[in-house]
């Protein structure tokens, strides 16, 4: 799930068939996701969140080996999904994210969420320098602002805004904050 930074519903959906899940190339195809509808169960929904959601990220090596181990280890469903539930079905995008609450509290981690795991990801690669546009196609976000103002931190540091709150502190803030040549600045 991290490799991938899927949404939790998503993570259930990469097929083993070829076309979807390609360990040679290190990708996976994200095009659907798994929903409950009522009186059915749970579906897979051939169409992903929104359009961005339709991608096909590379996956770094270990989340590759990890695939590989598991194909060779699962048996083959019906829909031909690489993670199943523990009896063989779909598996449930609530039980899975009750699963993880359960595993993260028992490593000490109870904060932790599916959703952390995405935001993580993001910030990893925007402090190594890939690009927001980048970044919200690995996310699948059909808009960069979504990646930036959600998933990025901005990490500015901006010298108008400490000279303000320092003036702030001393007695005499207005007068001193009026006196700069040209007052703060964005």
């Amino acid at each position: 799930m991290a490799g991938r930074r899927p949404r939790k519903s998503q993570n259930r959906t990469p097929r083993h068939r070829r076309r979807r899940l390609d360990l040679d190339a290190g990708t996976v195809e994200i095009r659907g996701t798994v929903v409950r509808i009522k009186g059915q169960g749970l579906r897979i929904k051939p169409k992903p969140k929104s359009r961005a959601g339709y991608r096909k990220p590379q996956l770094p090596s270990w989340v590759v080996e990890m695939l590989r181990r598991r194909r060779s280890e699962s048996t083959p469903n019906e829909w031909g999904v690489v993670f199943t539930s523990p009896t063989g079905l779909l598996r449930d995008p609530s039980n899975t994210q009750a699963d993880l609450r359960d595993v993260f509290a028992r490593l000490g981690y109870p904060w932790m969420t599916s959703h952390v795991f995405r935001k993580t990801a993001a910030t990893l690669l925007d402090e190594a320098g890939v690009s927001a546009r980048k970044i919200a196609d690995q996310l699948g976000h059909a808009q960069v602002s979504v990646t930036q103002d959600s998933y990025m931190g901005r990490k500015i540091a901006s010298e108008d805004a400490a000279r303000v709150l320092e003036a702030i502190g001393k007695p005499d803030a207005a007068a001193l904050i009026a006196s700069t040549d040209r007052g703060p600045t964005e």
